[in-house]
């Protein structure tokens, strides 16, 4: 059910956002929907690229904002959209962003691409490859 949901969810928040909806977001779930919704936001308020953060996403995360890597090439576990340590996460975000946690979609686009703009995009591995 939440597969079919997504699209109508994701065009009406778009709509309600006035932003622009990739014709892919048509065929996400709903959570991915969000996501990229949560992204496009993140691209525009930090003035950095929304086809960079939207391929480091998709690289760490398929877009999923509950992604979980127990252990990473570092031996640490990855969490969220954008996989962020929880070391990292501590470290970097601000304090409301941190106590969302890295598994809020909106707080992890936010944070990401505030470090993305801080020149600080060296934290992902995804994101010199697409930049």
């Amino acid at each position: 059910m939440k597969r079919h949901l997504g699209p109508l969810i994701a065009v009406i928040l778009a709509l309600a956002l006035n932003a622009t909806l990739p014709a892919r977001a048509l065929d996400l779930t709903l959570a991915q929907s969000h996501s990229l919704l949560a992204i496009h936001d993140a691209a525009v308020r930090w003035h950095v690229s929304e086809a960079w953060l939207d391929h480091v996403a998709f690289c760490e995360s398929t877009w999923t904002p509950w992604a979980y890597n127990p252990r990473d090439t570092d031996g640490q576990a990855d969490f969220g959209l954008f996989q962020w340590h929880i070391q990292t996460w501590n470290a970097y975000a601000n304090a409301l962003d941190r106590s969302k946690g890295p598994l809020n979609a909106w707080a992890a686009a936010y944070e990401t691409a505030k470090l993305f703009a801080e020149g600080k995009s060296y934290l992902w591995g995804c994101a010199d490859a697409a930049h």
